[in-house]
């Protein structure tokens, strides 16, 4: 028994060890390197995703405001999601944006609802009004406009939305008109 209870710190260790190696060999797919929409073939990534902030609207079909979405770029499309790996939003054609605009809530606010392109309340709806918006100007394939309206979370707000406004207009396919 006693020659047992010597290497039981030794057994722990290795349980605990294999234990943690097949959680994360099952659970910790490091690196998402895809994107697939529902019947159609896998979309490699060509960056790490990258957040955008709080979905406000402009979608299509998906009205409900999300916390933490992020932005996958494909070779076509821009793909937001919820989270770095959750369900797909919305995409957005590379070449279809006209317009990124990183600027104060208030701002945008005063130029979507001039020109009747948001619902003024799903921006005052969100938590900080004094905050940043991170405004995406586009169209569909079939040609219909549409404003897709993000507000950045964490810290230094302002800077997370010029970041994800930059990192955009980067990989566009067409020249931005910059905005800010």
């Amino acid at each position: 028994m006693e020659d047992y209870l010597r290497f039981l710190p030794l057994i722990i260790i290795v349980a605990v060890g294999g234990l943690i190696f097949l959680l994360t060999a099952i659970f910790g797919k490091k690196g998402h390197t895809d994107v697939k929409k529902e019947g159609e073939p896998i979309e490699p990534i060509l960056t790490e995703r990258f957040l955008v902030g709080r979905y406000l609207g402009g979608f299509p079909g998906y009205r409900s405001s999300l916390p933490f979405v992020h932005c996958a770029v494909t070779e076509k499309f821009f793909v937001f999601t919820r989270g770095t790996q959750g369900e797909e939003i919305g995409r957005i054609p590379r070449d279809s944006i006209k317009q990124v605009v990183a600027d104060h809530k208030s701002q945008i606010t005063q130029k979507l609802t001039s020109v009747g392109a948001f619902d003024k309340r799903a921006i005052d709806s969100s938590p900080k009004k004094e905050s940043y918006c991170l405004l995406i100007d586009w169209c569909s394939m079939s040609g219909e406009r549409h404003n897709t309206l993000f507000e950045p979370t964490g810290f230094d707000r302002a800077t997370t939305a010029q970041n994800a406004a930059d990192t955009l207009k980067n990989w566009m396919t067409t020249n931005p008109k910059v905005s800010l």
